[in-house]
């Protein structure tokens, strides 16, 4: 569906800003199209040239996929190293993937016991160990009520702050998980995955700088389209599709875009069936006038 809208053109170049293991920039490529292919995560980067290391057809997609580690942040500046000033299609998918969720080991979910590390990009400095143990507790109220919208932001920040000054610092998602149940532990009628997937989704941005970041590459890929070109934009939380759209509809007015999707496009029945974590993903896509 994304790869429909993004209305493939043989020969043309696109920007897959955030590639992933390239299951849209391999399908780009098999309709004729050329990726540049962007990621801050270099095992995503490794991962795909390992993969097109093995492939029979390696020598064309070496040639038809340009593969950059880096934040999509800098999407001009990373788009010139390579002298490209216009690309027919840009994708921008702003979830996790499967492999960091599951198997990154790097603290993205509640669901397993691992360091607070939360970070995109391993080289980068602030991790989530960084921001539960060093943020003042009004600090922490301010990234949870921003960046995930908790009602009890100022509770669990409180039993957060307790916790390291009592006990020492909290190291694991585990350790973590179980501070912010503490402050539950006499309700009935709190849905206790929302909250932990809530706090986990604001220190994790907190982490990467999410928001400014998309803020960032929108103005940014709308500007290297050509005309005709399309954007398309996968969102997960509130947060991120208030900006897509926001920015569209503003970029709209300006008579830069047109807008394909009046509405977001969402998973269908089927698809949710067989990727349960495609329930919340708004897809907005745009067209350069």
């Amino acid at each position: 569906q994304v790869i429909d809208l993004l209305k493939i053109k043989k020969g043309s170049l696109y920007i897959d800003a955030t590639v992933g293991f390239g299951g849209y920039a391999f399908e780009i490529i098999n309709r004729g199209g050329k990726v540049l292919g962007i990621d801050a995560d270099k095992d995503a980067i490794f991962y795909i040239k390992e993969k097109i290391n093995k492939s029979p057809k390696n020598n064309s997609l070496k040639s038809d996929l340009i593969l950059y580690q880096g934040n999509y942040r800098n999407l001009k500046l990373i788009a010139a190293k390579f002298n490209i000033l216009q690309v027919s299609g840009i994708i921008i998918d702003l979830g996790l993937s499967s492999y960091q969720l599951d198997k990154s080991k790097r603290g993205f979910t509640y669901l397993q016991d691992e360091p607070l590390d939360m970070r995109f990009d391993k080289d980068s400095n602030l991790k989530a160990l960084d921001v539960v143990n060093k943020y003042s507790k009004e600090e922490l109220y301010e990234i949870f009520t921003k960046h995930s919208e908790e009602l009890y932001s100022r509770s669990i920040a409180e039993a957060i702050v307790r916790t390291r000054t009592l006990k020492g610092e909290i190291a694991t998602t585990g350790q973590l998980t179980k501070v912010i149940l503490s402050v539950f532990k006499d309700s009935q009628n709190v849905k206790i995955n929302s909250v932990l997937g809530r706090i986990f989704q604001a220190i994790r941005i907190e982490v990467n700088g999410e928001l400014e970041n998309i803020k960032s590459v929108l103005p940014q890929a709308a500007e290297l389209l050509d005309r005709n070109g399309r954007l398309c934009i996968l969102s997960y939380h509130s947060l991120e599709d208030r900006i897509v759209k926001n920015f569209m509809k503003k970029a709209s007015q300006n008579r830069q875009i047109s807008i394909v999707t009046k509405k977001p496009v969402t998973a269908d029945y089927g698809e949710i069936k067989i990727n349960s974590r495609s329930r919340g993903v708004k897809l907005r896509v745009a067209e350069k006038i």
